[in-house]
């Protein structure tokens, strides 16, 4: 059968006309269940299986056609139908005026779809999703900044105690600072909510104004505002009001136990909640600290100040303790004092409100931080959980005790989530990726990194580590295209680290040492820098847990033998300190790359040892 022959025999069969109607009618189903099974909560996973199974059945379609075929006896197999004798009734155009009706069906719901995009893109669980900006400051003073702040984090910490709602934490918006112009549709896109909260302050003596407007960020649309004009007193009373309105219009339930802590007063003093406010952000943001004790031990004078003026502040008691546990936990004071201090403050919380969430997550992150007691803290954190559903730190520091534990699936659960209400904050992502690293799982380790990259955060730090990420899963000498091109958008020579016949791990190693400066990414902490991530190691005898244990522990890599933090053991010797690990590092380079000389590219910095 020629060529020619095979087309007309198509076209006999009617094959044409069923790919056709199949194309048309299939892209109007489609575009139909895209519409009107998300009304009735029905999971994404099961639309795309029943596009799937149209695209899927198409070919099925067309050899139906072939062979069979539609007579008034019923439907014949093709070689019955041709044996068949034919009339010649007038030409049937029915299957033209189907085509006709189901393409205008199909560019109807398409149309309609874009109009109403914006409404359905989102599970139930994703439109109840919010962000709440930083409001701004219109009062002539300027230290009202922070008050304007303060505003915005009770907000933002009143609507996170409400189970039912999907919110950001301030880590994460911070960086939006006001002044400069914003486009909902990507800050929303970035952040992955729904619904973007703006306001602000302006405040005159003992006079407030507070303006406060929600935005629907996949349209851009504002669906609601208010101005409050109160006294000065009525500020916690303002802020519980504007959540519930937030909760109201995103139709959210809101439990009697839940409406009773957002219609709390943190406390009963305005000046306090100023000192409170201030130390806060300085402790929230540590990991960005350029001097990390100076800024915390000048947190912790705001918080004694603070409760110098109330002293049932439970709010101010909790950070106190945690600016402690910080101090003590990252070998920046790391004294029995500091223990005592941290140790009083989560007492007197508990004192004061026996049931507050706040304060067993204190209690938790101290057992955790500065007695290694991961039992007692898990059982303290079980406590706390219901009354913190949205809280970055609490997801974080189960993470961190679940590894430590070497729960790692409940790790892995806890750091995702983290990640997703916290996108923008290093410790989210960078304990998430580690956490796959230590499961030898670098695929997923990278496409950490890549969403974040793809959420906007352009810092060289992430583009290294995803760099190295590549080469810790490949194990590989040479380095791909990709991961050459993330190392010159971060400023270093690709070719210069690439020329060693190292494997993947050891270049890592390399890397950390000449593409991260220590006085940049570790923050003056002194701490050094260790197979991609910052570990507890000081410079002259360890870190804590390595002073308990008789081991050298690290949080992001494994290399104690003793704190079970993954599956690989790197041989260190256990009590090693800097000079100690630099000497090991640069036998390998000898051993395996020559003198230093001979590879003036790999040269390294090396600290004098000491001879007392």
């Amino acid at each position: 059968m020629n060529r020619g022959n095979i087309f007309a025999e198509l076209k006999r069969r009617n094959v044409y006309k069923v790919a056709v109607a199949y194309i048309v009618a299939g892209w109007a189903l489609a575009q139909g269940i895209a519409q009107v099974l998300p009304v009735f909560d029905v999971p994404n996973s099961v639309i795309r299986l029943i596009v799937f199974l149209i695209v899927i059945g198409f070919p099925f379609a067309l050899i139906f056609a072939w062979a069979f075929e539609i007579t008034p006896e019923g439907v014949k197999r093709t070689a019955e139908a041709d044996a068949m004798p034919r009339s010649t009734p007038p030409r049937n155009r029915t299957w033209l005026y189907v085509v006709v009706v189901g393409a205008a069906i199909s560019v109807a719901l398409f149309f309609l779809g874009r109009y109403t995009a914006g409404n359905r893109t989102m599970s139930p669980e994703g439109r109840k999703s919010i962000a709440v900006l930083p409001f701004a400051s219109l009062s002539e003073n300027k230290s009202d900044a922070y008050f304007a702040e303060g505003v915005q984090d009770q907000i933002l910490t009143n609507l996170a105690k409400v189970s039912d709602l999907k919110v950001i934490s301030h880590t994460s918006v911070r960086q939006y600072k006001t002044g400069a112009e914003r486009n909902m549709r990507e800050i929303g896109r970035q952040l992955g909510v729904a619904y973007i909260m703006e306001g602000s302050v302006r405040r005159v003596r003992d006079r407030l104004r507070i303006n406060a407007e929600l935005i629907d960020a996949r349209t851009d649309s504002h669906i609601w505002a208010e101005t409050y004009d109160r006294t000065a007193a009525d500020l916690f009373a303002i802020q519980s009001e504007l959540a519930q309105s937030i909760v109201n219009q995103l139709k959210a339930r809101l439990s009697p136990r839940q409406k009773a802590e957002i219609e709390e007063r943190p406390t009963q003093d305005l000046d306090a909640f100023e000192l409170y406010v201030q130390a806060k952000a300085i402790i929230d943001s540590y990991i960005n600290a350029t001097d990390v004790r100076a800024e915390l031990l000048q947190a912790l004078k705001s918080l004694d100040e603070a409760i110098k003026r109330d002293p049932n502040f439970v709010s101010a008691y909790c950070y106190a303790a945690r600016a402690n546990d910080l101090l003590y936990f990252f070998d920046l004071d790391p004294t029995p004092q500091r223990i005592s201090l941290a140790d009083s403050a989560v007492k007197a919380a508990l004192r004061l409100r026996p049931d507050s969430a706040e304060a067993h997550f204190a209690q938790a992150d101290y057992l955790f931080r500065c007695q290694r007691d991961y039992n007692r803290a898990q059982e303290e954190l079980a406590i706390a959980r219901p009354g913190l559903p949205n809280s970055s730190p609490f997801l974080i520091l189960s993470g961190y005790i679940n590894r430590r534990r070497n729960h790692f699936p409940e790790a892995e659960r806890d750091f995702s989530t983290a990640f997703a209400i916290d996108p923008r904050n290093p410790n989210a992502y960078n304990l998430l990726a580690d956490t796959y690293v230590l499961q030898r799982r670098f695929p997923e380790s990278v496409r950490v990194y890549d969403d974040v990259l793809a959420a906007g955060e352009q810092v060289p730090v992430v583009l290294f580590r995803r760099a190295s990420q590549i080469l810790h899963g490949t194990g590989v000498s040479r380095l791909d295209g990709n991961a050459r091109r993330q190392l010159r958008r971060s400023g270093t020579d690709p070719d210069r680290l690439a020329s060693t016949k190292f494997s993947g791990r050891r270049l890592q190693l390399l890397f950390s040492k000449e593409l991260v400066p220590s006085d940049d990414c570790a923050r003056k902490r002194r701490f050094s820098r260790c197979n991609g991530c910052v570990s507890q190691m000081s410079r002259n005898s360890g870190s804590a847990i390595g002073r308990q244990t008789g081991t050298r522990a690290h949080d992001c890599c494994s290399r104690s033998s003793r704190c079970g933090l993954g599956p690989e053991r790197f041989g260190h010797q256990r009590s090693a300190t800097r000079d100690r690990f630099d000497a090991h590092f640069e036998r390998h380079l000898r051993r395996r790359v020559g003198p230093r000389r001979s590879r003036p590219g790999l040269h390294m910095e090396r600290r004098p040892r000491s001879r007392a």
